[in-house]
């Protein structure tokens, strides 16, 4: 009779994440400091108090742990939307059903989102946003009935509206409650004034 692999992790399996969530946690600490080409291997194993060839058993160089620092970001950031069930695609893209999960993970990660907008040139954040925002909100653009050919042009829009708004908050280290800024979000971009 085969036996079936166990779901519980083994001790290895969770010491390597350990280390790389390690790694990870010094390596955006590190970002808030100084920008990611003056960053060494070096430098990062002995903030996290690891040997560099235990940094090059779990990455290559520090490429390979960047790319993967916005993998995860990019991940995390998707898996914060309310599925895509029939109830969820009655509801229009910018309602606080889908604006609450985003911007409570950005509170949560304040820190890895504060540092992606600081460096966003290295880290091509703008570029993800776009192509998360798409990914996200492109759906229900269809289900309103949008034309495809003017999709672009909207995301374009409440991305730079909507980013700029997350930036000053980031900036602010969040200090207004997710709430708020929802419900300015949705005065803004649902009649374009303050009042």
């Amino acid at each position: 009779m085969q036996q079936t692999a166990s779901a519980t992790p083994s001790r290895q399996e969770r010491r390597v994440r350990r280390t790389r969530a390690m790694i990870l946690a010094g390596f955006i600490q590190l970002m808030q400091q100084k920008p990611v080409k003056d960053i060494s291997v070096r430098e990062l194993a002995d903030l996290v108090d690891i040997n560099r060839s235990t940094f090059y058993l779990h990455y290559q160089n520090m490429t390979e742990l960047l790319e993967e620092s916005i993998a995860y970001m990019n991940r995390q950031f998707y898996e914060c939307f309310p599925p895509k069930h029939e109830d969820a695609a009655k509801a229009h893209f910018l309602s606080p059903a889908y604006l609450e999960p985003y911007l409570t993970y950005v509170k949560e990660h304040r820190r890895l989102f504060r540092t992606a907008l600081r460096q966003s040139a290295v880290l091509h954040s703008e570029e993800q946003f776009r192509f998360l925002f798409q990914e996200v909100f492109s759906p229900y653009m269809a289900r309103l009935g949008i034309p495809e050919r003017e999709r672009p042009y909207m995301i374009q829009f409440y991305l730079h509206g909507i980013l700029a708004i997350v930036e000053l908050w980031l900036e602010q280290d969040c200090r207004e409650p997710v709430d708020d800024i929802i419900e300015m979000i949705l005065r803004y971009t649902h009649t374009g004034e303050a009042t």
